[in-house]
């Protein structure tokens, strides 16, 4: 398909015309450029007068839409369309009933868009940061399979769990992020303050201190000498570490060390596998053709490294290989999946068994990361009271020192 015609390179035009007995009409209509609008226009026995692009649409290409108003959106027209309603009429009643003014106006943008002739899935790819590139694919999908409601409804689900997982996680972190940044406060107080005053007090030099304390005020002395550099140095790290996120290399490099941190990469890993199986079901079920379905599952993991590995496999399908064939010579991809993938290409049930690979990690993700977050809480408030300890005792010893001494 040339580049002028790709959907994303459409535009919603405002238009006035004239008919061929000299009256006047004006409306709305999806082109590429004017030259475009011209001839869809004449095709109508139109003449354009006048045409520009729609600010109003253009401007609602720039909202998002929250987990929840995208769950409420994709239950709320599966459910119409499902009933027969046309996709214009459902459209309408969802923006009639939503409560967020965002989402009606993207909702009017999409009826707009599919007014002047484009499919939903096209109208949807003009609002990238409202509907993620999965979320439009599964909607073409659903549409050449004349499977929209069920994939509308799958994807439903399947962001609902995703949220579920999200909220559970910031949840049970509020508590160990809270004790981390009174714990910080406490030692910077301690070191930089407390400290070094109650020293002060000590009638005797700095060699008659404890060992404990002499270390404490060397690391009082540094930070309260060099903070300025210390603060650049925090500085300087976190724009390189963000510099080396925008890298594909380095991104790369960074999400293969996560994944082999103990635990940790284990529940990264099984939250990609789960997130590249939920959507190769949904895809291949829906009617996708292979090499787009393993394009946007790959893309849809999460994780840097197993992306490329996914690509690898792309790239050996499309050379003839079967799909587990090019997981195998990929690597470091799960065991579990490829072996699923096998059965699932030789049964002629690929769908089916991705699904159940999904539903298995669904369940299981959950579990490992309350069992994860656990952990957090008493290993803070184990890590934080041994520091804190160790510092208090730090400003004590110097107290006993001068009870021993006058006694």
């Amino acid at each position: 398909m040339p580049p002028e015609s790709r959907p994303d390179a459409m535009r919603v035009f405002e238009y006035r015309a004239r008919r061929t007995d000299g009256a006047e009409a004006s409306g709305r209509l999806l082109a590429v450029d004017e030259l475009d609008l011209d001839r869809q226009l004449a095709r109508e026995g139109l003449i354009l007068v006048e045409a520009k692009v729609s600010k109003q649409a253009d401007a609602s290409a720039e909202l998002t839409l929250g987990a929840r108003d995208l769950i409420a959106f994709s239950n709320q027209l599966a459910t119409m369309v499902q009933a027969g309603v046309p996709i214009l009429q459902a459209l309408q009643h969802v923006a009639k009933h939503t409560r967020s003014s965002d989402c009606r106006r993207i909702v009017q943008s999409l009826l707009r868009r599919i007014e002047g002739g484009a499919s939903l899935s096209e109208a949807l790819a003009h609002h990238p940061r409202a509907f993620p590139d999965t979320f439009v694919a599964m909607v073409r999908s659903g549409e050449l399979s004349t499977a929209l409601p069920a994939v509308l409804r799958r994807q439903g689900a399947y962001l609902e769990w995703l949220r579920e997982v999200k909220g559970v996680t910031k949840q049970a972190l509020i508590y160990p992020s809270a004790l981390v940044v009174a714990v910080l406060g406490l030692v910077v107080i301690l070191v930089t303050f407390l400290i070094p005053r109650l020293v002060a007090l000590f009638p005797g030099g700095r060699e008659d201190l404890p060992e404990q304390t002499k270390f404490v005020l060397a690391i009082s002395g540094f930070v309260t000498g060099n903070w300025q550099a210390l603060v650049a140095l925090l500085v300087a790290g976190g724009v390189g570490l963000w510099i080396a996120l925008s890298i594909q290399s380095s991104r790369r490099v960074l999400s293969s060390l996560l994944l082999r941190v103990p635990r940790l990469g284990g529940l990264v890993e099984m939250l990609a596998i789960s997130r590249f199986a939920t959507t190769a079901a949904a895809l291949h079920q829906s009617g996708c053709d292979i090499l787009k379905t393993l394009q946007i599952s790959g893309d849809a993991c999460g994780n840097a490294f197993l992306r490329a590995r996914f690509a690898q496999v792309l790239e050996t399908v499309r050379g003839g290989e079967p799909i587990h064939v090019g997981m195998e010579r990929a690597g470091r991809i799960d065991p579990y999946l490829v072996q699923l993938t096998a059965v699932g290409e030789n049964s002629g049930r690929l769908g089916e068994c991705l699904e159940d690979l999904a539903n298995g990690y669904n369940a299981e993700v959950p579990r490992v990361v309350k069992w994860a977050l656990s952990l957090i809480e008493p290993t803070v408030v184990i890590g934080g009271g041994l520091v804190v300890g160790f510092l208090l005792l730090a400003a004590i010893l110097p107290i006993f020192k001068i009870y021993e001494t006058l006694g």
